[in-house]
Formats: structure tokens, C-alpha cells, sequence
């Protein structure tokens, strides 16, 4: 594997990397830069706001290790063994040589500032013994100052008219953590309903990915409310626990949603007639290949069209294509009733708007029937 030398402070030999050329202290590679300024951006909050955190660690001690890591910059995955399977991580950290592997487009794919702090100093403090693999619980209260979480929900949804309505999508996302994982959604639209099925799953690292939840959501647009929307949303979901999937579903709440020209929206709960607190935030921007890239103070997913074949096939539920193709079925006769009572004049239209309202009753109690998984790998 190829390592990229990086210069700040001073050149030292390592054996352990003899072969790919000089280890280098601290970091002067733009990467490395970005991810040092975070860390001293978060060491510098830290002992501004004081508190419990800050009498948790010793800053200074933290700061001085700093100079003594190596890093290295790798443009090729670093795989990273989990609990529940291998994944690939932004960054690996490894005590006993004080280093730290960065992945160079996982880094950039974290575009939340807090995100990337909250990495750096998750990163030393495993290099200082004070956190490690699967353990946050400093990085995790330091993400908590800025309500954000590092447990971030799996993709955003709702209405929002930034979005392109694909029927199949694939996302990679990076959770606040730095945690990498991939999503596949589909979609079905009509009668101002949206239902949504969600798989998540450990990033893929050949072969079939290992599945860690699947969401059902439904929403239902409730109408226009000043510069936003209002809508109704519930959602089931069913998440890997000690080998098993568990089952839990979300009561069904109300709530404003409203998106601006730059692509930034805002969701709020809707409380007595009216916007009430903050509950979700983000940023939507297309990229020049097409794909969405959606940030929010939890994570940053990067989503795609797909096929319904290879959605199904990245699934790796094979049984879902027939269940997948009779829902398609039903969701177009739904559209049809609902396209023939929208243009509709006369007598008979309240019959084909029912009609129509029957048939996607139909489809929901199917959709609500879809394979689950029976249980973790």
C-alpha cells in the first residue's frame, strides 16, 4: 500500500513503514492539516466551555501528544474490524506506534465542522487510552454540546422538494462517529402519501453487505403552510441487536417542513397551529455526476439512482423482487385512479377518488407485509 509523506513538525525513521519510504510527524498534507485544525478546534471549545468534559481529560497532555503522532493519508479504503462486521472508517488509530491512518475521500465526505472535531479528538484520545473502538463516550458528550448525535438516523425523509423522487436509491453516509455505512431506499408516491422502505448496512467490502436495520416509513402531505409544508409521519423499524432484529416503531407526529432555494431545509415539530422547536436541519447539493449529497449535523449521505435490479441485488433479499413487483403494480393502479378522478368532470368522480383511496389502502397493508429480515449475520 502506498503511503503519502506528510511534513509539519520534524522527519523521524519507522520500521513498521520502513518499506513505503519516511514517517512523518504531525501532518502537512491538506488532509492531515484539516484534521489537526479540527482537533485543536475541539481541545479549544473544550476549555472554553469547562465543565464535567473538561475536568474528564487534560487537555494539555492531549495537545502535547499531538506532535509526537504519525500520519499517513491512504487514497485506498481502510477497513476496520467491528462488532458487526467489517467496515470502512475515516480514520484508524493505533496506540502502540502513535499513528493515525486517514482515509482522504471519507475525510471529505464529513462536511459538518463539529463532526470533523468531534473525529479528531475521538482519534487522540484512543492514541491517549481514553476512548477506542466502539467507544464515544467523550466525542460522543462533546457532539452533545451542539445537539448533535453520534448514533445519526440512517437517511433524512419527509418533504422535501430538493429531493428527486427515484423510485430506487443507494446511499453511502458517514455517521458522526466517523462510521461509514451504506443505505438502499425505495419509494412509492400517490395521493399526496409517500411510503419508504430503508435498509442499512455495513459498508460493502465485496461481497453482500451485512444488513444492520430496515425502516418502514409513511408520511402524508397535510398541505401548504406558509413557505413550507405540513406533514403527518410514523415510522417502524427493525435494528440488529445481539444477533436478532428487534422491532420499534415511532409514534406518529406532526411537523413543518420547509425548504429554501439553496438547498438548505429545516424540519420543525408542529405545535399548536404553528412551528414549534428545531428537529432536524440540512443541506442538499447535486454533484456533477448527478448524486444527491445531503449534510446534517449528524451525517453526510451521498445518494444515487438504481435500478430496481440492482437495488435488489445490493439488498441481497432476492424474495423482495416479487413482493417489490406486485407493490409496483398496485402503486400504478393507484396512480391511474388517481390521475382519472383528478381529471375527472361530472358525475362519477367521487366513486374513482374513492376507488382510488381503496387501492392504496390495499397497497399499504401490503407494504406494511414485506419481508423483514429474521436475523443478523
Amino acid at each position: 500500500m502506498k503511503y503519502i509523506l506528510l511534513i509539519i513538525f520534524s522527519l523521524t525513521s519507522a520500521s513498521a513503514f520502513s518499506r513505503e519510504g519516511v514517517t512523518v510527524r504531525g501532518g502537512g498534507d491538506e488532509t492531515a492539516l484539516e484534521f489537526t485544525n479540527a482537533f485543536h478546534a475541539a481541545v479549544q471549545e473544550i476549555e472554553k466551555r469547562g465543565g464535567p468534559l473538561r475536568a474528564e481529560i487534560e487537555t494539555s497532555e492531549l495537545a502535547a501528544l499531538l506532535p509526537k503522532v504519525s500520519f499517513f493519508v491512504e487514497d485506498r479504503p481502510i477497513l476496520l474490524a467491528t462488532a458487526g462486521g467489517t467496515v470502512e472508517a475515516v480514520a484508524v488509530s493505533a496506540p502502540a506506534s502513535l499513528t493515525i491512518k486517514l482515509n482522504r475521500a471519507r475525510w471529505r465526505q464529513v462536511a459538518h465542522t463539529r463532526i470533523r472535531e468531534a473525529i479528531a479528538l475521538h482519534e487522540i484520545l484512543t492514541l491517549a487510552g481514553s476512548e477506542g473502538p466502539g467507544r464515544y463516550q467523550i466525542s460522543a458528550a462533546y457532539l452533545a454540546w451542539f445537539k448533535v448525535r453520534n448514533d445519526a438516523a440512517v437517511f433524512l425523509t419527509g418533504l422535501d422538494s430538493s429531493q428527486p423522487k427515484w423510485q430506487g436509491r443507494r446511499a453511502s453516509c458517514v455517521r458522526a462517529s466517523g462510521e461509514t455505512f451504506e443505505t438502499a431506499e425505495a419509494s412509492w408516491n400517490f395521493l399526496s402519501r409517500t411510503f419508504l422502505l430503508t435498509y442499512e448496512f455495513d459498508a460493502a467490502t465485496g461481497g453482500a453487505p451485512a444488513i444492520r436495520a430496515l425502516r418502514q416509513t409513511a408520511q402524508q402531505d397535510l398541505g401548504a403552510a406558509g413557505s413550507g409544508r405540513i406533514g403527518r409521519s410514523s415510522s417502524t423499524t427493525f435494528s440488529k441487536e445481539k444477533g436478532a432484529f428487534v422491532k420499534k416503531s415511532t409514534p406518529e407526529t406532526i411537523r413543518y417542513f420547509e425548504t429554501l432555494a439553496d438547498g438548505s431545509r429545516a424540519v420543525y415539530r408542529w405545535d399548536g397551529g404553528q412551528p414549534g422547536e428545531v428537529m432536524e436541519s440540512s443541506f442538499s447539493e447535486e454533484l456533477p455526476d448527478g448524486a444527491l449529497r445531503i449534510t446534517t449535523e449528524r451525517l453526510v449521505c451521498e445518494s444515487r439512482e438504481v435500478a430496481t435490479g440492482a437495488w435488489i441485488a445490493f439488498v441481497g433479499e432476492p424474495r423482495l423482487g416479487i413482493e417489490l413487483e406486485k407493490l409496483n403494480a398496485m402503486a400504478a393502479l393507484v396512480s391511474e385512479a388517481e390521475s382519472a378522478a383528478l381529471n375527472c368532470e361530472g358525475k362519477g368522480c367521487e366513486e374513482l377518488l374513492l376507488s382510488a383511496k381503496q387501492a392504496a389502502e390495499k397497497f399499504a397493508a401490503a407494504w406494511k407485509k414485506l419481508p423483514r429480515p429474521s436475523k443478523a449475520p
